[in-house]
């Protein structure tokens, strides 16, 4: 813009101010406003074409006590883990589960014992639905089982676990909802904060 001000007026002071220079004077002014009105529609496009959604604790702990209970079995014995509780922690990527878990084994062995959970979030977009990714048991606690025991039950829980939350999405877009459906092309951003998940998406 400094530039353009110094050639409009040196063409103004200029004895030999013609048809010449003002068409190159037009072509800047022209120029310069073709960039402000590009960069005005990149400003609007981005946020007319981005849809925030807000998934609160309360909505999630339903969807993940829905899959409940997971179940894993083997000749020897069976896994069940249930009544899980979510914790959402601001700032992190993780979302971390509290649960219980009951082993019943070979000869009437009972034990009953808690666990926990961590699992991200996966998109996918062909199908508009987010699921629990990656679920990982980083630790459990069954008192009646017997330290050599320990290894093969987690490994039971942690099947159980994998094959249940990476099966049943725990959100899934309103194809009714043009904005949803628009929108679910892309997932920008997720941060967890005040017991909420915030999805931002975008179609570019």
């Amino acid at each position: 813009m400094i530039s353009l001000a110094a050639t409009w007026a040196i063409a103004i002071m200029s004895s030999e101010f013609s048809v010449g220079t003002w068409g190159v004077v037009l072509k800047k002014i022209i120029s310069v406003l073709y960039v402000l009105l590009f960069q005005l529609l990149a400003t609007q496009s981005s946020v007319a074409f981005e849809y925030t959604i807000e998934l609160t604790e309360a909505q999630l702990q339903e969807k993940i006590q829905a899959m409940m209970p997971f179940t894993k079995k083997t000749l020897m014995a069976t896994v069940v883990v249930s009544d899980g509780k979510l914790d959402l922690i601001d700032a992190s990527e993780q979302l971390n589960v509290a649960a219980l878990i009951e082993v019943s084994a070979f000869g009437g062995f009972n034990a009953n014992g808690n666990l926990a959970i961590q699992a991200g979030l996966l998109y996918k977009p062909e199908e508009g639905a987010f699921y629990l990714s990656n679920p990982k048991l980083v630790s459990m606690h069954i008192e009646q089982l017997a330290p050599d025991l320990q290894a093969s039950v987690q490994q039971l829980a942690q099947a159980a676990l994998v094959n249940a939350m990476q099966r049943f999405p725990i959100y899934r877009f309103n194809e009714d909802d043009m904005k949803q459906k628009m929108a679910k092309a892309m997932l920008k951003s997720m941060v967890i904060q005040n017991e909420k998940i915030i999805l931002t998406l975008s179609l570019f």
